[in-house]
């Protein structure tokens, strides 16, 4: 839930304010801005399928599901913020497109090894845990508009990026050391074989 907060809100910056801040940041005319908007998304349709052929291409080559899933969605979160943090920062305005299309590409990467966690630790329960992770992610994204127009308003169109930034790399640190997608959400559950497959601790024994 926190990892996929971390997704939700970044994605609604690009979904909410990217043609604002394309036209009044930018200072683009609104036919090149419609061009320009259209690039990160086409990226990010990239990037989900560059993240779902990785995740699953690791779990066959290794049968380490920690691994698959955790290597994507690291390297994805902090891929997004090394491209996001010079978008912010540069003042040429198209060196901040190009740099706001790496960087959706890389956060779309995630999004793979964010649903199949649900599947790997929830078994029989994954509809609930996939549910919980998707309000929590939908929480982001409620709150991600709000939030970029304060600091916009009181504070520069560079905060905003750089709160994002931040929000990415205490994600890639979920993922890290908290996010164990070996691990049951059912205490009396055990992993057995692969993951998503669970049995029922005897408990005549």
């Amino acid at each position: 839930m926190f990892g996929y907060f971390t997704y939700g809100y970044c994605l609604w910056i690009f979904l909410s304010w990217l043609p604002s801040y394309l036209v009044e940041y930018r200072h683009f005319t609104l036919i090149k801005m419609g061009y320009f908007a259209s690039m990160p998304l086409f990226a990010g349709v990239i990037g989900d399928t560059v993240g779902g052929w990785a995740t699953d291409y690791l779990l066959i080559k290794t049968g380490k599901t920690n691994f698959s899933r955790r290597i994507v969605a690291i390297v994805g979160m902090l891929g997004c913020v090394a491209f996001i943090v010079p978008a912010a920062m540069t003042r040429n305005p198209y060196t901040a497109v190009y740099c706001l299309t790496g960087s959706l590409f890389f956060l779309e990467c995630t999004i793979e090894p964010s649903w199949a966690a649900p599947m790997d630790v929830g078994g029989d329960y994954s509809r609930t845990v996939s549910g919980m992770m998707n309000m929590a992610g939908n929480i982001g994204g409620a709150l991600s508009p709000t939030v970029f127009g304060i600091l916009v308003q009181f504070g520069s169109w560079i905060a905003p990026f750089i709160v994002a930034a931040g929000l990415l790399v205490f994600g890639a640190i979920v993922w890290a050391f908290w996010l164990d997608p070996e691990a049951s959400v059912l205490v009396k559950d055990t992993v057995i074989g692969r993951p998503g497959v669970f049995v029922k601790e005897n408990k005549a024994a």
